[in-house]
């Protein structure tokens, strides 16, 4: 019997320690079909979404870490890689940098299965794949902010660029050969040459820039919390094309290439408005609420459906993106914040 009793004990210690290994639930089943995947912040979960059914196949919860925010994919479309933030950003996204627990996973797109997991200096609100996959752009929220740039194997890190203040998200242009940074405690946004790793102009902006969003227009959409502002630059020139000044606090910005609109995700006031170019100005000709706190807005491949999350509302509401209306509201998580389309 005392032999036993032990063998129970070191099977249940063992137990516990493969549990406190796992960074995040492996799915029952592989993805083979076009899916959607929702970033849940509070539930600490990935939810994915069967798009042609509109809904949720499976749940997978981080065991390490936590407040997971936004996804991205490499070019080919079999990794991922997320940022578990370790703070709340559904009620904006600045002031959040410090000494949290932040972490960085890459997982197989397929069947999360984790290829690579690290412990970030700072709070990092987003990562992304770059230079043909082989290397991992990372911002570092500290008040002389740097972007890491990590082998995306390893996860070592190769070097680091300089930015701004409270560097908040990192995006890639269109085409690839201009990184953007939003700068969200100086105003500013950096602009990173590529194939020079180095900062090559600095723009300023309006209050608490979240993110230089690329629309297919190779325009980047610059979305400012406090100033309730959008600023397009042309990713060619590296100006300011406009300006849009908004009633409301903005969340994310894309533009449709089907309907020609930018889409703007209402944080205030749970919706999606839509503009349109007239004069070479945009110019608001629709509105469709979506659900509390609406904010990461993604296209399918044709472009004529939209998915928007809904973060007080742990929905992902799917709309027609040609008629501006609502298919469904997809109960996921709760504060669901970032999404990815696999088609």
């Amino acid at each position: 019997m005392k032999v036993k009793i032990r063998l129970i004990v070191i099977m249940s210690v063992f137990g516990l320690a493969l549990q406190s290994c796992k960074k995040i639930d492996r799915l029952k089943t592989d993805i083979n079909f076009p899916a959607a995947y929702v970033i849940n912040g509070e539930s600490n979960s990935i939810s994915v979404i069967n798009i042609e059914t509109n809904s949720v196949v499976e749940t997978a919860e981080f065991h390490k870490g936590s407040w997971p925010h936004h996804i991205y994919s490499n070019s080919s479309k079999d990794k991922l890689v997320i940022s578990l933030t370790g703070v709340d950003l559904s009620g904006g996204h600045a002031g959040h940098g410090g000494a949290a627990k932040s972490f960085l996973i890459v997982l197989n797109a397929v069947n999360f299965e984790v290829e690579g997991f690290l412990k970030t200096d700072a709070v990092a609100h987003n990562a992304i794949f770059m230079n043909s996959d082989q290397e991992i752009w990372l911002p570092q929220m500290t008040e002389n902010g740097e972007i890491k740039i990590l082998n995306s194997k390893s996860l070592k890190e190769i070097s680091s660029i300089g930015v701004g203040n409270g560097p908040l998200e990192i995006t890639v242009n269109s085409t690839g050969n201009f990184v953007f940074v939003a700068n969200g405690e100086d105003n500013t946004i950096s602009i990173i040459d590529v194939a020079t790793k180095t900062v090559t102009k600095t723009i300023n902006v309006g209050i608490e820039p979240v993110g230089a969003w690329p629309g297919s227009n190779n325009k980047m959409y610059v979305d400012c919390e406090v100033s309730k502002q959008i600023f397009e630059i042309d990713a060619t020139t590296l100006e300011i094309t406009d300006t849009i000044n908004l009633a409301y606090t903005p969340a994310y910005v894309n533009y449709n290439s089907l309907t020609t609109e930018l889409w703007v995700s209402d944080a205030q006031f749970g919706g999606i408005h839509t503009y349109e170019l007239i004069s070479n100005q945009w110019v608001e000709n629709g509105f469709l609420p979506t659900g509390d706190n609406a904010h990461a807005i993604t296209f399918n491949t044709l472009n004529d459906k939209a998915y928007v999350t809904n973060q007080n509302s742990a929905t992902v509401s799917v709309i027609d993106a040609v008629l501006l209306t609502k298919i469904a509201d997809v109960v996921v998580g709760n504060k669901p914040n970032g999404i990815l389309i696999i088609e």
